[in-house]
Formats: structure tokens, C-alpha cells, sequence
């Protein structure tokens, strides 16, 4: 997986470059990255996060931190009895003051699974932001100018 440190100016997408969208997330293989409990509440919020994906990709990158790699050809999340596919697109989220965080969608397995900590503003953003299914968030993506898929049950929600 490519490395970007948390809260650098994004730079994945060439296209996407702006100065108000910053990296979170993007681990390497150095595994010393800040850790800590995530609340149930946060877990959901992510998780909703993941269900719309931002520049999906045909390739899939599996974590570099679980110790057994999975035979499959990604990595699969659950959480309240639904799955998805991880690890060939990004996420998107949005604070109040104007800042974007750019993630992988793995994110919610390095936080889940990992106990990654992304930065405090980030969390802020995601508690206080809008997130799906709210307009306003669908809104905020078409104001960038991403490409984007929200899913339910695997099928295609919405796509700009």
C-alpha cells in the first residue's frame, strides 16, 4: 500500500490535489503508528463511510499488518451482519470548518482490527461532519469533483 503521512497534503490522485484535502490513513509497512480503543460509535461511522466509494479502483490491497494474508483477493469486513470488500477505494470525510481527510477504505479494518488512531481532527470531523446517508455529505463529494459509488446490499446507490 502507498505511505502518506497523516495530515499531508493529498497527492494519490494527481486530479484531486487541493490544499484543503488531507491524507489519514495511508499505512506502510512500519508498524508504529498510534494507537488506541475505538468506541462502538466510532466503528459506525466508519463503517457507514466505507459504503460509498471514492475513486474505486480494479485492484485490491490487502493489509500489511495482519500476520496470516487471506487466500481471497481482498479483504472482507462485517459488522452488523453486512459485508463489504475492502481495500480498492478511498473514503472521504469532511468537518465542519472546510477540511477534507482523504483515507483508504481500510481504515476501518486498521482501526478495527489494529487499533489505529488517526489524528484528533480527523475524529472530530467524523463525529461532527456529515457522513452518509445525509445529502449534505453526497453534496460535499459533488463539490470536489470525485468520482463515487454509494453501495446498499452491493448494489449501486448513486455514482457522479
Amino acid at each position: 500500500m502507498t505511505w502518506f503521512g497523516d495530515l499531508t497534503e493529498y497527492e494519490y490522485f494527481a486530479r484531486d490535489r487541493r490544499p484543503d484535502v488531507l491524507n489519514v490513513g495511508w499505512l506502510g509497512r512500519d508498524p508504529s503508528f498510534p494507537t488506541a480503543i475505538p468506541s462502538e460509535e466510532t466503528l459506525d461511522l466508519l463503517w457507514g463511510i466505507c459504503w460509498v466509494a471514492v475513486r474505486q479502483t480494479r485492484g485490491f490491497h490487502l493489509c500489511e499488518f495482519c500476520p496470516h494474508q487471506p487466500t481471497k483477493w481482498c479483504l472482507e469486513a462485517s459488522r452488523s451482519g453486512r459485508a463489504r470488500a475492502l481495500g480498492s477505494a478511498e473514503v472521504r470525510v469532511f468537518s465542519k470548518a472546510g477540511a477534507v481527510y482523504a483515507a483508504p477504505n481500510l481504515i476501518y479494518h486498521y482501526v478495527e482490527a489494529h487499533r489505529y488512531k488517526p489524528p484528533d481532527e480527523f475524529w472530530l470531523a467524523l463525529h461532527g461532519g456529515p457522513s452518509p446517508p445525509d445529502e449534505e455529505y453526497f453534496d460535499r463529494l459533488r463539490q470536489l469533483g470525485v468520482d463515487w459509488i454509494a453501495w446498499s446490499r452491493g448494489r449501486n446507490l448513486k455514482m457522479t
